[in-house]
């Protein structure tokens, strides 16, 4: 009503005017506080935001760290054994597990230096958390560095029982073979004539030659027996004992070739006398008959055969004489080397 009344006051339109306008004025700048309070509370919310998210990777840098050191101990737990292997496969086999380790490390590895990268970054952007994070980081890398150690010392201690386990199974071999070399050149068997005689002297000689053929086999396994020596080896006790034990067996064994060879060289000359006093006997038995016999020819012809006969005789025995003389000094000197059937020879 009130309204309706003033619409008759002259000059009302320029009043109406002024008073819209300063409405107009008071609402602009009632939203653009409200614009200029909604942009400080968005920039509120993301300061809050990206600090939140500063702080999530803070705290998920000190998760990681701590779960990456968790798996750094399991792995060291699992370096907690003294299992080295008793034999060549047993030690193959663990070599085989730790290659497999050693492929966990490598990516145990790339996860701690991947927290190393991080930790770098954070310490930079933030400042404020650089001693927590170096803190983590030195206990990190401790524990890496200490488990690449003892990966480290495994490995040597299973390649050096590689070594002993290899070098084992080689002196079980030699020694293998030389008591079979042995139980060959220590026969007893002897020959009863010339040709078996010399045929035991081949074979002795060709046992020789087999063992002359491992000369080199024995020559490796002693380098390699010197090279653990010399590098240290945890079992170098044993190693020398072994090294020991095969050279005297070696020596052991040329002495029982010499041996045997000794033997069969009597045995040969035994023979060889045998058969020319056999030789020896055979012709006296004929020359006996032929002094024993009765003709004494019928003839001029018959007798002057036998005569004949005779001076030939007379030349054989002449030159059996020599051979006769030889046997008895070769008897002579088979007793003088105190050879080992010098009884009977003498007999």
């Amino acid at each position: 009503m009130e309204f309706q009344r003033m619409k008759g006051i002259p000059n009302l339109h320029p009043l109406k005017s002024v008073c819209t306008a300063v409405h107009a004025v008071a609402t602009f700048n009632s939203i653009k506080e409200l614009n200029e309070h909604w942009r400080s509370l968005q920039q509120l919310a993301e300061e809050r935001s990206q600090l939140l998210g500063s702080a999530h990777e803070v705290q998920r840098f000190h998760r990681d760290a701590d779960e990456t050191k968790e798996w750094i101990e399991e792995k060291n737990q699992a370096l907690n054994t003294d299992s080295y292997g008793h034999d060549l496969a047993s030690v193959q086999v663990l070599q085989r597990k730790h290659e497999g380790f050693e492929h966990d490390l490598a990516a145990l590895g790339d996860k701690v230096n991947s927290l190393g990268e991080t930790a770098l970054r954070l310490i930079q952007s933030h400042p404020e958390s650089a001693d927590d994070i170096q803190e983590k980081c030195k206990e990190l890398n401790q524990a890496w560095s200490s488990l690449g150690k003892r990966a480290d010392q495994r490995k040597k201690k299973l390649e050096d029982s590689h070594d002993l386990q290899r070098f084992l199974s080689d002196f079980r071999d030699l020694m293998s073979w030389i008591n079979g070399i042995r139980g060959l050149v220590s026969s007893d068997e002897l020959a009863k004539d010339v040709t078996g005689a010399e045929a035991l002297l081949q074979r002795h000689q060709e046992h020789h030659t087999e063992i002359d053929a491992r000369a080199g086999t024995f020559q490796a396994f002693e380098h390699l027996g010197q090279q653990l020596l010399a590098r240290g080896h945890y079992a170098s006790a044993e190693i020398k004992d072994k090294l020991d034990i095969l050279d005297k067996e070696r020596e052991s064994l040329e002495k029982a070739w010499a041996q045997r060879r000794m033997m069969l060289d009597q045995c040969l000359k035994l023979q060889l006398f045998n058969r020319d006093c056999e030789q020896a006997e055979n012709w006296m038995a004929a020359c006996e008959a032929f002094l024993n016999s009765e003709d004494k020819g019928d003839s001029l012809d018959s007798v002057e055969a036998l005569i004949k006969k005779h001076e030939d005789f007379d030349k054989a025995i002449n030159i059996q004489e020599e051979k006769i003389a030889a046997l008895q000094s070769f008897a002579d000197q088979l007793i003088t080397n105190d050879h080992y059937a010098k009884g009977d020879i003498s007999a």
